[in-house]
C-alpha cells in the first residue's frame, strides 16, 4: 500500500509547487479578488472579481495541465527505462538439444 501512495504523493507535491509557481507568474488574478472583496461594495469593481476569476481559473488550469503533461512524460521515461524482464526461461538451441541427447546416449549426461 506504501507503495501505491508513493506516486499519488510525488504528483500532488509537484502539482502544489506548479501551482504555486503559477500563482507567482499569475498572481494579478488573486490580486483582484482580494481587492474587491475587502474594498467596500461598490459597482464600479465588478471587473475586478470577473478578471480576478477568470485569471485565477485560467492559473489552475494551467497548473493541471503542465502536472499532467509532466507525470505523463515521467511515466514514458520510467517505462522505457525499466529493464526487461529475466525470470522467463531460457530458449534451448537445437545444437544444445542434440548435445545433451548425445551426452545422455554415451551416458556422461
Amino acid at each position: 500500500m506504501g507503495d501505491d501512495r508513493k506516486p499519488l504523493m510525488s504528483t500532488f507535491k509537484r502539482y502544489v509547487v506548479i501551482q504555486l509557481m503559477t500563482f507567482v507568474f499569475g498572481i494579478i488574478g488573486p490580486i483582484f479578488l482580494v481587492i474587491f472583496f475587502a474594498a467596500q461594495p461598490e459597482p464600479s469593481l465588478k471587473w475586478m472579481y470577473w478578471f480576478g476569476l477568470f485569471i485565477t481559473a485560467a492559473d489552475v488550469l494551467i497548473a493541471l495541465a503542465i502536472t499532467s503533461s509532466v507525470t505523463a512524460a515521467e511515466s514514458k521515461t520510467r517505462s522505457v527505462s525499466t529493464p526487461p524482464r529475466t525470470d522467463f526461461p531460457r530458449p534451448v538451441s537445437p545444437c544444445t538439444r542434440r548435445h545433451r541427447r548425445h551426452l545422455r546416449r554415451i551416458g556422461t549426461g
